[in-house]
């Protein structure tokens, strides 16, 4: 199994190895797993709905791919930290072959589905992204 580091995104290039952790890709089934984050997106005014890609925002249900459920609960898990575009597609497509715009239009969408709540996908350029809980 492939291991990436996060890095710290306001210093990358002088990282200490206290601050350097292994990120391994997540290979269970979202619809039975027991890791997604639902406890911090609600906090954000995000609540789960009908099924494990389906969600409430604002009163609005709105259903997110089985990829946007993936990118949503590695960024939730690790707010505020900016993830590696190689981790994240890994997490997100980790039996697929990648194509390099899947990860954009992913972010792009999950970006459209969490319009109106307090959560932000901030972009590192070339680098990766952060999420962001406005409570």
């Amino acid at each position: 199994m492939n291991e990436f580091l996060l890095l710290n995104p306001t210093q990358p290039e002088e990282l200490s190895a206290q601050e350097q952790y292994a990120l391994t890709p997540c290979y269970n089934r979202c619809g039975g797993c027991s890791l997604f984050p639902y406890k911090q997106i609600e906090r954000a005014g995000i609540t789960r709905g009908e099924s494990f890609r389906h969600f409430v925002v604002n009163q609005d249900s709105r259903k997110v791919s089985a990829q946007g459920v993936r990118l949503l609960c590695a960024l939730t898990r690790r707010q505020n930290q900016m993830l590696p575009r190689d981790y994240l597609n890994k997490y997100a497509w980790p039996e697929s072959t990648i194509v390099i715009n899947n990860l954009n239009v992913a972010i792009y969408d999950l970006r459209i589905f969490l319009r109106g709540s307090s959560v932000k996908i901030e972009n590192h350029r070339k680098k990766g992204y952060c999420l962001t809980l406005d409570e």
